[in-house]
Order: C-alpha cells, then structure tokens, then sequence
C-alpha cells in the first residue's frame, strides 16, 4: 500500500482533536502537481517515510521523515526536467531542506536549504536558496522570444506563497551557453528613404509573456552578469536578404519577469567579438566582422532594445571599374583594400540598415578620387556600390559604358528572375522584414 494510517479522530468538539501516524510507501510525488501548476506541468517520483500528525483539524501538527526516491520536476517556461532524492524533515508544521541536492540533466549539481511552511490548509510559504557553480537554466529547442541552453553559476531564493512566489537570482554565464533571440516579427517599409523600417500596426507592441495559471502568480527578477562565454545570435529574416548576428560580449543585465505583464530588461550588452552573415536569395552569402564596441541596450520594454551595431567586409577591388579612362595612370589599375560596413541602429521593433565603405590603407590622393566618384551621404549610392562589390567584386560605375544601364540589384535579378523587383526598388526601397 502507498498509505498505512493508524490513530483516531475525536469528534466531541467544533473543532475536533487527532492524533494519526502515516507510513509512505512509494506515494507518488505527482499528488502535489496542482500545487505547483504555476511553473510546473510534470513532476514525478515517490516518497518514503512516516509523518505523525496531532493538534486539531483545523491546525494540524506535521512531525516526521521522509525520503524522495527519483523525483524528478520540469520547469516549463526553461523546458528543464531536474531529478532529486534526498531527505526531507517535517517538525512544527515546517518541511526542512537541508543541503537537499537537485541534479540538471548534465549531472550537474545545485544544492538547497531552508523550508516550507505548512501555516494551513489553503496557504503554503516557501523560504528556499539555491546555490550551484553550474547549472543548466535553460534547454529550448525553439521558441518566437527566445530558445537555446543557458548555463551558469548562482545564487537563489524563492520565498513567500506558494501561488505567489518571489524568486531572486543572481547569475553568472559559464561557457556552453548560446542563446537565440529572434528577430522575426512582421514589418515592412512603405514609401520610405531607401532602408527604413516601419511597422504595417505602429501602435501594437510586441508581448513577451507567459502563459501560465491565472490563480497562480510568480514575480522572477534576475540579475545577470554575462560573460565571453556566452554567444548570443540574433537572425533577422528580410525574406529574400537574411542576416545572421553571432556574437559574443559582456554586460550587467537586470531582468523583471511575471506572468501578468510583458518582460522588462535593462542593461547594456557590449559585444567583443563576432560575424555578421548576409545572405541574398540564398545565392550569395558574405561574412562580416563584428566591430568592437558594438552593443545593445535594454532600457525597459524588450521590443525597445536599441541597436548599434557596425559590421565590416573586407576585400581588394580595382580602382579602374570605377575611375575608368579618366583616372590618373598610376591609379587605374591599383588594387586597394575596400572595406563594406553595414550598420544596424534603431530597435528590435524598428530596425534600421545603413551602409558605408572605408579604404584603410589609402593614401589621401586615393581616398578623394574614390570619393569624387561616390557619394557617401547619399543612400542610394551606398547601396549600390556595397550590392557591386560584395556581388561583382568591383566598384559600380553608371558612367562606365560596360556597365551603363545595369545596377547592381539588375545583375541580381537577372540571375535569380524578376522576384526582387517588387523587394527592392532604388527610388523606393521595398523591403518586407518578417
């Protein structure tokens, strides 16, 4: 039997005396699956023990022992599963872990202590830490906000009612983690200079919430202090051109998360390092660097993150494509290094592309040939030149009879068919961001 119960129920008074001693044998854990409905879908495992209970039926007195044999719990909002045996003590209504361990499915180990109060039959407080130096936190596998594997070194602390529980954490990344964070809600430029993006809804904001009970509350605030360690990936779906942030950095952020209102955040990510992919069609796919100093900055709202990113590509080109006949000799068949930067600025909601080219070993005669040619305030110019050599190799020239009439996103759309025309338009740039 899982319950063998021995003692006696006085039924004299209002509120009648007890007196019980229960034996558990492999209960299942998953009678206490209501309780934890808030966060919790699954929790499987048996208990071992005895508990006597005494007092009155309306303030029952819980005195015992037990052991958690397999226990095992998924939280969903991480889709983590932890496993746990180990002892649980009951005295004066107070449920007591001491250095009770909880394994991730890594193996690795966090330890709690502290307690659960039992004050009655329609309120349960918790006061529980949680310490580890690594620990997996997050396992999605997808998801709209957010997916990947988080692991880190913390300390924690879940306290108050059950059904409206506090948790503070403070948290460290170790390596291991790569988190995604995609960028694909729908938006599309309308009439606008030649890469603005503005939303087809202005006035509807992103949510980032968390279906859970609605009787049930929990309060998570989070401090995070994220490492090198970390590679964090942004991709950004443009439909025809995708383009794939991979970076890694460091920065103090502070998270406020509950199930009644969207998440807020705040901090600032300095990137240190990575690549940024561009690819059109398919077809063609350019890696770019990632400048130092790069960042992102969270002052609230998620959707309100503000980018300020600056990415470089780096290639050799011959001045001759774009100088032609009319450049000096010792400069039209000269080689330079060209450097393709993409910029992205604005926020997660209302991204901005921007583009730009460097000559970092030119010489200042050089330097103002190349720029006699192009003109870097003008965006259209810039998207073309960047669309020529990134495609071609070359610089564009409209003046030069080889390529008089033919734009770079025409070589682009010559090769793949007509389905760029309605995207992208150099008097009316058309870009859908999905």
């Amino acid at each position: 039997d899982q319950i063998q119960d021995f003692g006696w129920l006085g039924l004299n008074k209002k509120d009648p005396d007890l007196t019980f001693k229960l034996n558990f044998n492999r209960l299942e854990l998953a009678i206490v699956k209501p309780l934890l409905s808030t966060f919790s879908s699954h929790i499987g495992g048996q208990l071992h023990g005895n508990v006597e209970i005494s007092g009155n039926l309306s303030h029952p007195m819980f005195i015992g022992q037990t052991v958690v044999d397999n226990g095992e719990i998924k939280i969903d909002i991480t889709d983590v599963t932890y496993h746990f045996s180990d002892s649980l003590q009951f005295k004066n209504n107070i449920i007591t872990l001491k250095d009770f361990d909880i394994l991730d499915p890594l193996n690795n180990k966090a330890t709690a202590n502290g307690t659960i109060h039992l004050t009655n039959e329609k309120q349960i407080l918790l006061d529980i830490g949680l310490t580890t130096d690594n620990f997996l936190l997050l396992n999605k596998k997808n998801g709209e906000q957010f997916y990947g594997k988080v692991l880190a070194s913390f300390d924690g602390k879940a306290s108050g009612p059950i059904d409206n529980l506090n948790i503070n954490i403070q948290a460290i990344t170790n390596p291991g983690c790569d988190i995604t964070v995609p960028v694909n809600y729908q938006q599309s430029v309308k009439s606008q200079n030649y890469i603005t993006f503005v939303s087809d809804k202005p006035d509807e904001m992103i949510q980032v919430t968390t279906k859970t009970n609605k009787k049930s509350n929990y309060n998570l605030e989070l401090d995070l202090n994220i490492t090198p360690d970390a590679k964090i990936n942004l991709p950004m779906d443009f439909r025809e051109v995708a383009v794939n942030v991979g970076a890694t950095g460091s920065g103090d952020m502070h998270l406020k998360l509950n199930n009644t209102s969207s998440a807020k955040m705040m901090g600032n990510y300095e990137i240190s390092s990575g690549t940024m992919k561009v690819a059109l069609m398919t077809i063609y796919e350019k890696r770019f660097t990632i400048e130092k100093g790069s960042s992102l900055n969270f002052q609230g709202s998620v959707p309100d993150a503000r980018f300020d990113l600056k990415a470089v590509h780096s290639q050799r080109a011959n001045l001759s494509t774009l100088t032609g006949a009319l450049s000096s000799a010792d400069n039209s068949q000269k080689y330079i290094q060209v450097e393709n930067v993409i910029a992205i600025s604005g926020t997660l909601k209302d991204p901005h592309l921007s583009f730009d080219l460097r000559l970092p070993n030119a010489d200042q005669s050089v330097e103002e040939e190349v720029f006699a040619y192009i003109d870097r305030n003008s965006e259209l110019d810039m998207l073309n030149q960047t669309f020529s050599l990134l495609i071609t190799g070359n610089f564009y020239n409209v003046n030069n009879e080889s390529q008089a009439g033919t734009s770079p996103i025409d070589i682009v759309t010559s090769f793949v068919g007509n389905s760029l025309t309605d995207m992208v338009k150099f008097v009316d740039v058309n870009i859908d961001f999905r």
